[in-house]
């Protein structure tokens, strides 16, 4: 049995694998040298994660993967009137958690997080006026 790695994450994981995604290029390196299985859903956030990570089938197999990335972030980051928030502190922990288990089932197991990048609220604002005008603002 080759070794597995296992993408877990929301929608940009769920779609990774699509023409020049991360997924395709994880793939395009480790093809042929160990199996990849996508566990990637849509709109989830760190919070609901925590959920799924005891029916990750292949974390309960006899032998764990030998890397797991895990991608969670971008939803959690939604307006606070959203409800996908999450809190910055309840993700950090959230994050931990996810961490901890995964290392619970394997402590050689790499863990490979990898978050959203930082949001530059102005600057965005900036570019919406400049496109829309002050109708960014609605």
């Amino acid at each position: 049995m080759r070794p597995q790695i296992v993408s877990f994450g929301d929608s940009i994981t769920q779609q990774s694998f699509s023409s020049a995604g991360w997924g395709a290029a994880l793939t395009d390196t480790y093809g042929g040298k160990v199996d990849i299985l996508l566990r990637g859903y849509g709109g989830y956030t760190s919070r609901l994660a925590l959920f799924l990570l005891q029916y990750l089938s292949s974390l309960g197999s006899k032998k764990p993967p030998a890397a797991t990335t895990v991608f969670f972030g971008a939803n959690d980051a939604g307006r606070t009137s959203e409800r996908q928030h999450v809190p910055v502190e309840e993700y950090k922990d959230n994050l931990r958690r996810i961490v901890h288990h995964l290392k619970e089932c394997s402590s050689t197991m790499l863990v490979v997080l990898i978050t959203p990048p930082a949001v530059d609220e102005e600057g965005r604002m900036q570019y919406a006026k400049s496109v829309y005008g002050e109708k960014a603002m609605e």
